[in-house]
This record gives C-alpha cells, sequence and structure tokens, in this order.
C-alpha cells in the first residue's frame, strides 16, 4: 500500500522500500528477487546525497548477499557502508554500522 500511495518521483520512499522488501525476502529465501531489489536499490542511492541513507542502503544488500552466500560481496558492501559514516566525521554512524556488520557475520557463523 505504501509504495502505490507515494508520489512518482519521491525517490527516498522507493530506494528504501526496495531495500527493505528485499530484505524481506532474501529473509524468506527469495535471494535472486531480493538481490535484484537490493542492487536497484543501492545504484538508485548512490545517486543521493544521503550519506546516512546510502550506508543503511548498503547494509540491508549485505544482508541479502550474505543470506545468498555471496561473503566477499557482503563483506565489501557492509565495509563501504562503515566507510561512508567514517568519511563523514560521524563515529557514531560507523560503530552502529560496523556493529550491524558484526552482527550479520556472527549470522553466517
Amino acid at each position: 500500500i505504501a509504495r502505490e500511495r507515494t508520489i512518482s518521483g519521491d525517490l527516498v520512499n522507493f530506494v528504501g522500500f526496495d531495500s527493505i522488501e528485499a530484505r524481506m525476502l532474501a529473509r524468506r529465501g527469495r535471494v535472486d528477487e531480493a538481490l535484484a531489489l537490493g542492487r536497484r536499490a543501492l545504484e538508485a542511492v548512490d545517486e543521493m546525497d544521503f550519506f546516512e541513507f546510502r550506508a543503511k542502503v548498503r547494509l540491508g544488500l549485505a544482508e541479502v548477499l550474505a543470506r545468498a552466500g555471496k561473503r566477499d560481496e557482503f563483506e565489501r558492501i557492509g565495509e563501504e557502508a562503515v566507510a561512508i559514516h567514517a568519511a563523514k566525521g560521524d563515529v557514531t554512524g560507523a560503530a552502529w554500522a560496523r556493529r550491524q556488520l558484526e552482527a550479520l557475520r556472527a549470522s553466517l557463523a
């Protein structure tokens, strides 16, 4: 319903919808669909200037990649999320992203 009621040009909402839906699909084992949506969200978010959102979408895709067994890409995308926060001097955000990444790593073990 939210996707249907969002104004067509509201890129932030559509990227958020894709990222969240990708995570939900991956959790249900529908990894091919999840990867497609997660990658679409990543491509779109990189056109934005919102560094926090760019990092969160990467963490969402990292979860999808982890569930798909794509360990190397998971690590790269996850570390990009941490680096985005660090590059902006957002120590708290970088620590949060690092904790999220560690939790995903632990779930793979």
